[in-house]
């Protein structure tokens, strides 16, 4: 028999959502999906349309083929094992798609949601360091950044949350739907700096919202780092994906597989310095977002700006 998820960790993207969630499943009383980022519900919030367009239809049939876990049977799948775990939840980055909420609350009304948002200029730079790590980007950050926000600084775009890139920093916007469908007492929001800082007392409270033991402590784990790479063929050696690598790798538990990599990408990645000047365009692009999430989550938040 199928058990419906009634939690969800959303993100965000570069918020330490994998230490997180690592942290999460450590949890005697929490089973997490072994699987993180499934993504099943932006597929169901397609399939939920009334009347969908045939660019939603051809979306649908695209995005279900691209993952293996977007179809209700196997999605299912991801829950049989989940014992007598009094919180069962899966880790997307649904944060993103606002029109996921909905399709959410149609099946799990009661689930609790988590976020875990950061200074919206650091969590832009830590994106850009990452797609530096996997050779995507090779310039620097200032022109990364000039790149996506041309079309704002031209007016072309005159809507921050359709700047590419950067919109992923608007996260009053990105929350608001997540409220409004959950109310504020079932949507949780952390910070990566308490959780970075101060992981044991920000886990605690995450487990007593969660209802479960908040005396348990989990383990914390440094996840993904990025850079630009010192040496190309260690980096390429670690994202291989011949047969025996791939062997070897699913022999590591999952926490000591992420600790092994982390210790290596920061003896193997040089990282570099933000421009002064661009971290004070970013700074100026995000402050009344960042103003109006300080006024919705309690937080203060002044120090992002």
């Amino acid at each position: 028999m199928f058990t419906q998820p009634n939690f969800f960790f959303i993100g965000g993207m570069r918020c330490g959502s994998t230490s997180l969630n690592l942290m999460l499943e450590q949890h005697p009383e929490i089973y997490m999906s072994g699987v993180k980022e499934p993504h099943y519900y932006l597929a169901q919030a397609f399939r939920n349309k009334e009347t969908p367009s045939p660019e939603d239809t051809e979306f649908l049939e695209t995005f279900v083929k691209g993952g293996k876990y977007r179809t209700a049977h196997t999605y299912q799948s991801l829950f049989q094992d989940i014992g007598g775990a009094k919180v069962v939840g899966e880790s997307s980055h649904y944060l993103y798609y606002g029109e996921t909420a909905a399709a959410i609350y149609k099946d799990s009304p009661d689930a609790r949601i988590l976020v875990c948002l950061r200074d919206p200029v650091d969590r832009l730079f830590s994106e850009y360091l990452l797609n530096l790590r996997r050779g995507s980007e090779t310039g620097s950050f200032a022109d990364y950044v000039e790149r996506y926000a041309a079309g704002f600084v031209s007016g072309e775009i005159p809507d921050k949350i359709n700047v590419p890139k950067l919109d992923k920093g608007i996260q009053s916007e990105l929350l608001a739907p997540w409220i409004e469908q959950f109310g504020s007492e079932r949507v949780k929001t952390v910070l990566f700096d308490d959780l970075n800082q101060h992981p044991t007392e920000t886990m605690k409270d995450i487990f007593s919202w969660l209802g479960v033991d908040a005396n348990f402590i989990a383990q914390k784990v440094h996840a993904q780092k990025g850079g630009a790479a010192k040496a190309k063929w260690i980096t390429n050696a670690m994202n291989a994906q011949n047969v025996i690598l791939k062997q070897a790798k699913n022999l590591i538990p999952k926490s000591m597989k992420v600790k092994l990599r982390s210790a290596m990408f920061s003896k193997t990645l040089e990282r570099p310095e933000m421009e002064a000047e661009t971290r004070r365009f970013l700074v100026e692009f995000y402050q009344d977002d960042v103003e109006q999430l300080s006024k919705i989550t309690g937080k203060d938040l002044s120090c992002w700006i």
